[in-house]
């Protein structure tokens, strides 16, 4: 994804705001590290700037999340037991014992879909799944989920019963309203019509990642999710392009940091509330 043309003219590169000094995690030219830079240098900038919530309310949710909080405290401390850099690798080697896709050892790397399923999932259900009948009203509920993370599928815009039509044009908020209510071949039970599937979270996640896969959508600064009132506003983005992962970490101004720790480390490029995204 990348920032619209119109946007980016009306943008200029600024100093950075006070206290804000990290420019990413520098690449691992040795074991490619660019999809854990990505995502950690992300995840990094939210636990900054919201560092008492995350230690607070994490731990009902997320054991990972958790555990990842603890590791980035450390960097942190007056007198730090361990640097961001030290930080990054102890969550290469931690995430990547448990899943031999995840240990980006080498000139393969890891991809960053796989690595979000890792690292953001939630450790119970957060997302309820039922059929209902429009004929007849019937609704059965089906199971429980903990996705937070999504992998926008154009045919979802053909399944939904809205009747969409295509991605094109559409924005996040409308792609998730079209994943939230889907056609399905169930029938109903008591007239035998083709159920309506629906999806809607039963508690809120902290996180939520959208992985467009190449289709061009718009980014919203702040999505809703079904069945949450709470707005989530957009903390990241991730690049890929030419084999290599970088980011854009938003902070709560609207600011905007770009993290390329391959081409360039050590330097904070600062964008000044960039408020339009688009594919």
């Amino acid at each position: 994804m990348a920032i619209s043309k119109r946007t980016t003219k009306r943008v200029r590169i600024c100093p950075p705001p006070e206290g804000i000094s990290f420019a990413g995690f520098p690449w691992d030219s040795e074991n490619w590290s660019c999809a854990y830079d990505s995502l950690l240098t992300v995840l990094l900038s939210v636990y900054k700037e919201h560092r008492l919530q995350w230690n607070t309310t994490l731990p009902n949710q997320s054991a990972s999340l958790t555990q990842l909080g603890q590791i980035f405290d450390n960097t942190m401390q007056p007198h730090r037991s361990m640097t961001e850099l030290e930080a990054r690798d102890h969550i290469r080697d931690m995430t990547g014992a448990d899943d031999q896709e995840l240990q980006a050892k080498g000139k393969q790397g890891t991809d960053v879909y796989h690595l979000a399923r890792a690292i953001l999932k939630v450790d119970n259900h957060v997302l309820a799944k039922s059929h209902k009948c429009r004929a007849c009203n019937h609704e059965v509920d089906d199971s429980k989920d903990s996705r937070v993370h999504w992998t926008c599928d154009a045919g979802l815009w053909k399944n939904n019963p809205a009747r969409l039509g295509t991605h094109k044009g559409k924005s996040v908020t409308q792609w998730i309203n079209a994943m939230s209510l889907q056609k399905s071949n169930v029938p109903c039970p008591l007239c035998q019509t083709p159920m309506i599937l629906g999806m809607k979270y039963d508690v809120a996640p902290h996180f939520v990642a959208i992985i467009n896969h190449e289709i061009k959508i718009i980014v919203d600064n702040e999505i809703t999710l079904p069945g949450i009132d709470n707005k989530y506003r957009l903390c990241g983005i991730i690049y890929y392009e030419n084999y290599h992962f970088v980011c854009r970490t938003v902070d709560k101004s609207g600011g905007i940091c770009h993290c390329d720790g391959q081409h360039n480390r050590n330097q904070v490029l600062y964008y000044e509330n960039i408020v339009t995204f688009k594919k």
